[in-house]
């Protein structure tokens, strides 16, 4: 999402990434090498690929045989090794040719990939590959799982469309808006995911948040009944840090604005944060307080709200109900003040480390005051 990146100054690098396909390749040539084994499994082989098989097969058996006398390392260097794998090579290029004629190879691989995930019997693979014409006059001929092929086959070449590319034959796709529009509207799952890189997890979580904010929003626009739209952002900055918290508030206002020119439903957003620095952007009647306590006393009744334009110190004692600095430093500075007016030497390192002029200056003097020691 640009306009995200752009005013968070991030720069996401987003992709598609599909699953590895190389198993199927081999459960490929697994299941048109062995297809005498059973009743079952007995099949032909087009014409121009069975000559390949064939040779593959004596090659594999080769192969087999010299491994049972040797090392792996050894096995792997032998010329028996080299000629199967260079055999199995031919076989995957002329199945790729012949399925290639006509649907792309890798989009038919991941086709296979998916089917086999909802049809997991043991000659459903022989019936995908009788479906695209590898193998033909297979016994039992798995009808549904041939329509879940075709209806995957459909999909991946939607997907296809939309990376404007030939074939999946890649395992990472960089994407720009329109493409994740498109592949979002088409759905990945099952042959891979998008990701975001090049991002910290707050990064990520950011774009993520109003990429699917807008997605939600879109699809509630589909439905003319509704009129009103109310927003729910529970704690939407938790994972900010300070810089970019002071510019969620200017991002999300721009942001309901461009959602607002889709059409004319109302939209309504309901915000909740602890942050005194997205407080510090809303007008005080924008602001519900929730008290941390079941019972209010006066005082916390009486203090008055602040928060759009006012100091954080000011919105974190009047709006939050808090002290300005944390308690462990409350209590240390309390600590050498105590000590100082006991005349008990203190370290001046422990008055320099003390950030706040005001207060280091104060603790200097009350030290001189008093004719402390300080080493």
């Amino acid at each position: 999402m640009n306009d995200a990146a752009q005013v968070f100054d991030i720069h996401p690098r987003r992709s598609l990434q599909l699953s590895d396909v190389e198993d199927i390749v081999n459960r490929i040539i697994s299941a048109v090498s062995y297809r005498f084994n059973s009743v079952s499994r007995r099949f032909d082989i087009v014409e121009n690929i069975e000559e390949i098989v064939d040779a593959y097969i004596e090659a594999d058996q080769l192969a087999k045989n010299k491994r049972h006398r040797q090392s792996l390392e050894n096995w792997i260097k032998s010329s028996e090794y080299k000629s199967r794998e260079s055999e199995k090579k031919r076989l995957i290029n002329a199945i790729a040719q012949h399925i290639s004629k006509s649907q792309p190879f890798y989009v038919a691989l991941r086709a296979i990939k998916a089917t086999l995930l909802d049809h997991s019997q043991r000659t459903v693979l022989l019936a995908l590959l009788d479906e695209l014409g590898i193998i033909t006059n297979v016994v039992k001929k798995q009808t549904q799982a041939r329509k879940t092929l075709r209806k995957h086959i459909e999909k991946l070449n939607n997907i296809v469309n939309v990376l404007d590319i030939s074939d999946l034959l890649g395992r990472e796709y960089v994407l720009d808006d329109a493409k994740v529009t498109g592949l979002r509207e088409i759905g990945v799952d099952p042959y891979g995911k998008f990701s975001t890189s090049g991002l910290s997890s707050g990064n990520a979580a950011l774009i993520e948040q109003f990429s699917e904010i807008k997605r939600q929003y879109r699809t509630a626009l589909q439905n003319t009944n509704i009129s009103n739209v109310v927003l729910l952002i529970d704690e939407g900055d938790a994972f900010l840090h300070i810089a970019w918290q002071q510019k969620y508030v200017k991002f999300l206002n721009r942001f309901v604005e461009s959602l607002q020119s889709l059409s004319e439903i109302s939209l309504q957003v309901v915000l909740t944060t602890h942050s005194p620095v997205l407080m510090s952007d809303f007008p005080r009647d924008c602001i519900i307080k929730l008290p941390v306590e079941k019972y209010v006393d006066d005082v916390e009744k009486e203090r008055k709200l602040v928060s759009f334009g006012a100091t954080l110190q000011s919105i974190i004692y009047k709006t939050g109900g808090a002290g300005t600095m944390g308690d462990f430093s409350s209590e240390f500075i309390r600590e050498l003040v105590g000590k100082i007016e006991d005349r008990v030497p203190v370290r001046r390192t422990h008055i320099d480390m003390i950030d706040d002029d005001v207060i280091r200056n104060a603790l200097y003097a009350l030290l001189d005051q008093e004719g402390s020691l300080a080493n």
